[in-house]
């Protein structure tokens, strides 16, 4: 009887002890998922295209809180500015349409009517969509059935699910690339395959992911990489296993050594909210994101609400007013009848006038026509706008003192700079709509000193510059390089001065030959991001690299 007491009690203390040892307390969570959501908030208005943009919207919006108009109107813009004739908003990367479709459907815009522009119309084709490998089949099958939306051209859900499919590595779980399995897109590509779990091919496939994802888990609760450990990782993972219902904080195959993969993302929070890239670092705006919008994808797992990407359950918003761009041709309309009909009292008039006064006449109505017409086509081409002046738009704040460096005997210095002098040189080339953004001089940002973390790289020291500066930053993951892509700084883009531009970077002097978020940064280390316009570096001297 004693041993039998004695083993209750002992199951009863262990039971009692379970919240805490295994899995991180939900006073905790909470507390982190409030102070990061105050965080977002206190940034302002999301802006769209870039960090503080469309995950920003998502996390936000699916946590049940309200976003600015001005968001919406900003999103209208962009889309206008970078959409082609196809209806994509980039060449390759089928993923930004993705992007803009998942944040607007979770504040109930209609996606089909942007601005006039149909975001799901530049995905209708499979060769595009692959462009961008597996995270662009990924984003593709979460973008339509975020919204439940009809596949537009030859793409359907099944080709989706199938080349998603086919793409898992031996062993299972899916690689950005290679053979070998990461933490990141095994836990997408189980996002993306969640609806289709019933499915006997996917169900398998998930099951199998699964299990990768939990031999990868280490004993501190992460999921490494050969880049080491990312708060990015946990957090995908996170909305994988909430996505599936699983409970990341309690489940036994993601409890390793007592450390759940919600304690792993925990430990990456900052104090008054926010969280690192990696252990060590400063809090970093897309690590900041991804871990707000895990912890949604978790509260809303708990709370029984649909999935982080299930987002049938939003309203719809009412349609914006008509626009009075509509109204754009009514001057034809106007023109074309009063032309016609001062010719039609000319004829009426004809016996006063005589022949040869009505035929004057009427040749005066006509001339006056084509004159009334060539000036409203002029207007209509804005002929008669004032044209923007170089720069009118450029505008940083002014850096705190101790913002970059904060230990004055710290050895950990680099400098940056930014410039885009290369465009002063090829103005023809600008896309008009771009010169607000170009300096006079050419000079984004000055030389300036930065103090950095031992392990942070380039791409790091210049989000840091940026935030400081206010100078709009943008980047994404890139999978066929299988690291950080630097898209754009202060609205200038790849493409946006010829075919041959966009952004590079320079350290000491040379142009590395791979990513800046791969560039670990070094005491003393000079870097220089710098535009280009023709051959793809050569006007810097880049040579082949």
């Amino acid at each position: 009887m004693r041993r039998l007491l004695t083993a209750l009690l002992a199951t009863l203390l262990l039971l009692s002890a379970t919240p805490t040892a295994f899995g991180a307390q939900t006073e905790r969570i909470e507390a982190v998922y409030r102070s990061t959501e105050a965080c977002l908030t206190g940034l302002g208005t999301p802006t769209a295209g870039g960090l503080g943009g469309e995950w920003m919207v998502l996390g936000l919006a699916r946590s049940g809180k309200n976003i600015d108009e001005a968001y919406y109107e900003s999103a209208v813009a962009y889309v206008q500015g970078h959409m082609d004739d196809n209806g994509r908003l980039h060449p390759s990367k089928s993923t930004v349409n993705c992007r803009f479709v998942v944040a607007l459907t979770a504040i109930g815009y209609d996606v089909t009517d942007v601005g006039g522009c149909n975001l799901l119309a530049g995905l209708d084709d499979m060769a595009y969509i692959q462009k961008a490998g597996i995270s662009g089949l990924v984003w593709a099958l979460l973008a339509f059935d975020c919204g439940n939306y009809a596949t537009p051209g030859s793409v359907t859900r099944q080709t989706l699910v199938e080349k998603i499919l086919a793409l898992q590595v031996p062993g299972g779980g899916w690689a950005v690339s290679g053979s070998d399995a990461d933490p990141d897109m095994t836990a997408m590509a189980i996002q993306a395959l969640a609806p289709y779990v019933t499915e006997n091919d996917a169900q398998e496939a998930v099951e199998t992911a699964l299990t990768v994802l939990s031999e990868m888990q280490d004993e501190t609760g992460n999921f490494p990489t050969r880049y080491g450990t990312s708060s990015e990782s946990v957090s995908q993972v996170v909305v994988a296993l909430s996505t599936l219902g699983i409970d990341a904080n309690a489940d036994d195959r993601f409890v390793k050594n007592g450390v759940s993969a919600m304690d792993a993302l925990l430990a990456y929070s900052v104090e008054g909210g926010g969280f690192r890239h990696i252990a060590d670092g400063k809090r970093d705006g897309m690590a900041t994101e991804q871990g707000y919008y895990a912890l949604t994808a978790y509260a809303r797992m708990k709370n029984g609400q649909s999935p982080l990407y299930q987002m049938t359950d939003v309203a719809l918003s009412p349609p914006a007013a008509e626009s009075a761009g509509r109204t754009d041709g009514l001057w034809l309309y106007v023109t074309l009848g009063v032309g016609a009909a001062l010719a039609a009292v000319c004829l009426l008039l004809r016996k006063k006038l005589g022949k040869r006064r009505c035929g004057n006449a009427i040749m005066a109505v006509l001339l006056l026509e084509i004159a009334a017409l060539g000036i409203g086509f002029a207007a209509q081409l804005g002929a008669f706008e004032e044209k923007t002046a170089l720069g009118s738009q450029y505008r940083i704040q002014e850096i705190p003192e101790n913002r970059l460096v904060s230990d004055e005997e710290t050895q950990n210095l680099c400098t940056i700079t930014i410039d885009c002098r290369t465009i002063l040189d090829n103005l023809s080339l600008l896309d008009g709509e771009k010169a607000p953004y170009v300096p006079a001089d050419g000079m984004i940002l000055n030389t300036v000193t930065v103090e950095f973390t031992p392990g942070e790289s380039v791409l790091d020291v210049l989000k840091r510059v940026c935030e400081a500066s206010g100078i709009l930053l943008e980047y994404s993951w890139a999978p066929v390089y299988d690291a950080y892509y630097l898209e754009g700084i202060n609205h200038l883009y790849e493409l946006d001065c010829g075919s041959e531009s966009g952004w590079m970077y320079q350290v000491n002097g040379s142009f590395p030959n791979y990513g800046c978020s791969e560039y670990e940064v070094k005491p003393g280390d000079s870097i220089a991001w710098r535009y280009t316009c023709i051959g793809t570096g050569a006007d810097l001297g880049a040579g082949e690299n």
